[in-house]
Order: C-alpha cells, then structure tokens, then sequence
C-alpha cells in the first residue's frame, strides 16, 4: 500500500499546526491564522478529526485575541464538532468550556447549557481541575441570572477542590466568586470569615496583591456592621497598593475610607484620603463631589 501521501499530508498539517500556535504565543496573530486556517483545511481534507478540532480550537482563540467573537463562535463550534466525530471527550470538554466563555459575556443563560455539558464530561473523566473550574464559571453565568442559591453551591465546591488540590490560583478565584455571592444574599458573617481566612492564607504565601485586594472586599463587607475594623482594613489595604505600585487600587481604598469617615463624622481624618482618590482619573468626580459635601459639614 502506498501511504507516501497521506504520511506527507499529515506531516504537513502538524508543521501548520504548531507553527501557526508559534505566531500566536509571540503575538504575531495575523500569520498564526493563516497558518491554522491551512492546517484546518488540510485536516478536514485528510479526515484528521482531531487535527481539525485542535487547529479550529486554536483559530478561535485567535480570533478572540482579534476581537472577532463570532469567528471565534463559529471556530469553536467546529472544534466542538470535530471533537465529537473524533471521538475525543476531553477535547469535547475544552470545546464546550471554550463556548461558555463565549457566550457569557453577553448572554449567561446561553452559556449555562455548555458549562454545565463540559462540567459532567470533567466529572466523568475524573478531571478534577476542570471541574473546579468550570463548577465556578456556572457559578458566575448563574450568579449573573440571579439564580445564587445554585451560585453558591457551586462555588462552594468549586473552592472545596481547589484547597483539596492546592491550586492556590483557583483558590484566590473561588474566595473571589464566593464572597461576592454571599455579599449579594447578605450573608455578610460568612463572607466576612471567608475573607478574614483568605487574609491570613494570602499572607503565609507572600500573594501581596490578593492580601490587598481581599482587605478591601473585607473593609466593604465590614462598612456597615462594624466601620472601625473596616477602616482599618482599608488603611491596610492602602498601604499594601502603595507598596506594589497599585495606583488604581490605591485610589479606590482611598475613596472608600474617606467615605467611610465622612459618615462617622471624622472629616478632617477623612480629608486627606479624598484628596489621594482625586489624583485618580476613574475617581475624580466622585472625590470632588466628596470633598464639596465635606466643606459643607
């Protein structure tokens, strides 16, 4: 038998393959699509299933890195179609994880049905990374239809896994997910102890900037049931922006403690904070009408 050609063929798509992903990872995506579009013709010609969806699933991305959503839409449908032929469930599972991503930014409802497909391929092929992830991206679309009772269940176990594994990264995103969801039912005494926990496990690790950002949220939760630790969470917060060169989040903790001490009556304390928050472009209208309504008290 003679397999000269389809040796050549698929020699051929492999170096348009991963060429092509070359270009991509440098930043040269005009290159990057032409070469994938090639190499996914090529595999469609061959019938290389699996060829064809991780070129198609490479275009995507691509075309997301372009701001074309629905070439990369139609590009992830293709690699979700070639994966099902092929018979590939794991490259299924990205597909339809890929096509979620799509979708929920501009409609959750028609991301739900991918995430929750991609989330029981993940439980069934024992992934347990993918199913944490993907449990907390259902959670958003769901927290984003107002559905938070599931919200929270699923980022509960999506943060159960991450600590399970140690995925510190996928920790600092489920404390995120979760916090703002028990925020939102006020629950406010646990999102406070998750905080206050994730305060402490940011510091062990030396994460500076998630001790930052998660003093912040903890002096948010705080504001109204107890205003002097969340100021004080503020003042910690500042500093660390400070110290990491943070300018927009060091605006924002400003803001927020001057606000907090104009409401406990404290202005000439407060004042000083209003005036860093104006020096910040995004908050210069509100720490001008701050400190306006501070002249008149």
């Amino acid at each position: 038998m003679d397999t000269k050609g389809p040796i050549r063929a698929a020699d051929l798509q492999r170096t348009l393959y991963n060429t092509g992903v070359a270009h991509l990872t440098a930043g040269r995506v005009g290159p990057g699509v032409a070469l994938l579009t090639e190499a996914a013709g090529l595999a469609m010609l061959t019938a290389q299933a699996g060829q064809e969806g991780a070129a198609a699933a490479a275009l995507g991305l691509a075309y997301r890195m372009l701001g074309d959503p629905l070439r990369a839409l139609g590009h992830a449908q293709q690699a979700l179609a070639a994966a099902r032929r092929g018979g590939q469930r794991d490259s299924e599972q990205v597909a339809l994880c890929d096509l979620g991503n799509l979708y929920a930014p501009v409609n959750p409802a028609l991301a739900i049905p991918y995430y929750e497909a991609a989330l029981a391929l993940a439980r069934s092929l024992g992934d347990r990374a993918a199913e944490g992830a993907l449990a907390g991206n259902l959670g958003v679309a769901c927290h984003a239809l107002g559905a938070t009772t599931r919200a929270l269940r699923l980022h509960q176990r999506a943060l159960a896994i991450a600590r399970a594994d140690g995925a510190w990264s996928e920790i600092k995103r489920a404390v995120s997910n979760l916090g703002l969801a028990l925020v939102t039912v006020r629950r406010l005494a646990e999102a406070r102890a998750l905080l206050e926990e994730h305060v402490y496990a940011a510091h062990a690790v030396g994460d500076r900037a998630a001790e930052a950002r998660t003093l912040f949220y903890l002096g948010i939760v705080q504001v109204d049931g107890d205003p002097e630790q969340a100021a004080m969470c503020f003042r910690r917060a500042l500093d660390l922006a400070h110290d990491l060169g943070q300018a927009a989040n060091a605006a924002l903790a400003s803001y927020n403690l001057a606000v907090l001490l104009v409401s406990l009556g404290r202005i000439e304390e407060a004042r000083p904070y209003a005036r860093q928050a104006l020096q910040h472009a995004g908050l210069a209208g509100q720490a001008r009408a701050l400190l306006a309504r501070m002249r008149e008290q």
